[in-house]
């Protein structure tokens, strides 16, 4: 019978500190997930012409056969905080203190079909941002910038990391890979982490911008000849 308490008395304890552990984890990634980190990409220079959504010089059609520029030489990144609406709702917060990390990967594969890469390969990190961000300096900015907070603007040499990686573009001077492929372009991906003071991860997100091919179309992946 002492057995039995004891064991119920030991399963007790161990619910119970998993619980408060539950909630105290819980509690920073309920804070952490209140900030949003958003971006948007711009060719060679930011300007509202130069917004990257897509890139449809590298499809199967062209807007313009003469011009064989497909990326830019610089990948401009701007980056911004957006608070969650928890943030507006609420007066006062607690001050947490989080390492914040935004890393940009080239994701390519050896056919050009950007929503079912094959042998999927990425680049070596790009570091956008890496920085010590406290929550209650964070909502003082939102408060006197009327709504974001914008970071450093980032420049990516966008088209000499591709050349190192082997990625066509489509002008015949690439080497083939060992498949006798060259290697495509399909994915921009920009990860990033919140990190409590003891470097443990406690939310991410991730942007993920397809390079070429629209989702359903049949023409989707031909590149077409050289």
């Amino acid at each position: 019978m002492n057995k039995v308490i004891v064991i119920f008395f030991l399963l007790f304890l161990h619910i119970v500190y998993a619980t408060i552990s539950c909630a105290q984890e819980n509690g920073n990634i309920e804070e952490c997930e209140k900030w949003f980190i958003e971006q948007d990409l711009f060719n060679e220079v930011v300007s509202d012409s130069t917004v990257i959504t897509y890139w449809e010089n590298y499809w199967y059609v062209r807007n313009d056969e003469k011009d064989d520029k497909l990326f830019p030489d610089t990948l401009i990144v701007m980056q911004y905080i957006v608070p969650g609406m928890d943030v507006y709702l609420s007066e006062n917060g607690e001050n947490e203190v989080y390492h914040v990390v935004s890393k940009l990967f080239f994701k390519c594969g050896t056919y050009d079909k950007s929503y079912n890469v094959f042998n999927p390969r990425l680049s070596d990190p790009v570091i956008l941002l890496d920085s010590i961000m406290q929550t209650m300096v964070m909502r003082s900015l939102i408060s006197d910038s009327g709504g974001v907070i914008m970071l450093p603007i980032r420049k990516v040499p966008m088209v000499s990391i591709l050349k190192e990686m082997n990625v066509s573009m489509q002008n015949g001077e690439e080497k083939m890979n060992s498949d006798g492929r060259r290697w495509a372009l399909n994915q921009i991906l920009i990860i990033t982490s919140f990190y409590d003071s003891t470097g443990v991860e406690r939310c991410s997100s991730e942007f993920t911008l397809p390079v070429n091919g629209c989702y359903g179309d049949p023409n989707s992946g031909k590149w077409g000849e050289y």
